[in-house]
């Protein structure tokens, strides 16, 4: 009977813990319907807007350090995209790149909130998003700002056929907690304590429904940023600029595939855009999370620069 009674119980708790999957900041959220998807976001602060978009495999709970400090002079809007956070789980891939796909649905969600024009920031993949959004919709976008930006390394046919074949689906989806600790290790220098919130929501993803979804998208992502890289489209950006790399970045550029490239040789590319400033932080690639403070001092210094920027490097 005791076992019975206890295997019940194990399987109530595996059903609660399936549906209890929000994300550690979900009080936060709000919600917008584009189409059939739900687009669930952070809004928070008022004044000039700021929409923030999170990197591969993140949230917008990527965002919060810098929300609470930014939302005190800016309204802050952080997206999770589809299949990531609170957002809609399924999101069939398109024949355009993935990366334009969330670019344009940057668009829509922007016109949809009735913004006229708003800063832009990204970080990794979300930079790469970014800044195909700047030169899709330029009107739209009046600044950028760029943490660890994904898109000025670039990779041939054999390389990016390497990634494809080791950023399967299923790879992600067999991440044990060992793996997934060890996966965030990398993207700082020294893990924050606040850090343990972001690995204990994406350790729980796995028993949530729509698991598999966010490792397509993961894949897809990885997809999208080799499809559609932003370097030869960099002297085309017309807005300011900021671009904040950590200077212990692991994963710009690629260990394996470039290893006699250096995080400063990538950022150096960036310096094709006409009015930027380049900022490196004692961080690894999570840059304005590791080291939140700096990050959020250079934002607002470079929000409050009413001159256009000359191109330089700090």
């Amino acid at each position: 009977m005791k076992k019975y009674l206890l295997l019940i119980a194990l399987i109530a708790f595996t059903q609660l813990s399936a549906q209890n999957c929000a994300p550690f900041y979900a009080a936060k959220l709000k919600q917008l319907s584009i189409d059939s998807l739900q687009l669930a976001y952070i809004d928070q602060g008022k004044g000039e807007t700021i929409v923030f978009i999170h990197g591969l495999g993140g949230n917008a709970g990527h965002w919060t350090n810098n929300i609470d400090a930014l939302s005190k002079k800016y309204r802050c809007i952080a997206i999770d995209l589809p299949a990531y956070g609170a957002s809609s789980k399924h999101w069939p891939e398109k024949n355009t790149s993935r990366l334009d796909d969330y670019a344009d649905l940057i668009i829509r969600f922007t016109q949809q909130l009735k913004l006229k024009q708003f800063v832009l920031a990204g970080h990794s993949m979300g930079g790469q998003i970014a800044m195909i959004t700047a030169l899709k919709a330029p009107a739209l976008v009046s600044k950028l700002i760029l943490a660890a930006p994904a898109g000025f390394e670039t990779f041939t046919e054999n390389e990016k056929n390497l990634l494809l074949a080791y950023a399967t689906p299923q790879f992600y989806f067999n991440l044990n907690d060992d793996a997934i600790k060890a996966s965030f290790a990398k993207n700082f220098v020294q893990v924050p304590v606040a850090a343990q919130a972001l690995i204990n929501d994406r350790i729980q993803l796995k028993q949530c429904a729509g698991f598999m979804d966010y490792c397509q998208q993961i894949t897809a992502g990885v997809k999208g940023m080799l499809t559609h890289p932003v370097q030869t489209e960099l002297s085309s950006i017309t807005q300011p600029t900021l671009i904040v790399f950590g200077k212990e970045d692991a994963l710009i550029p690629n260990k394996l595939l470039h290893p006699k490239a250096t995080t400063e040789s990538i950022a150096a590319i960036g310096t094709a855009i006409p009015k930027q400033q380049t900022v490196f932080l004692q961080a690894g690639h999570l840059v304005q999370f590791e080291q939140a403070d700096a990050f959020n001092q250079n934002v607002l210094t470079f929000l409050d620069t009413k001159q256009s920027l000359s191109t330089k490097t700090k």
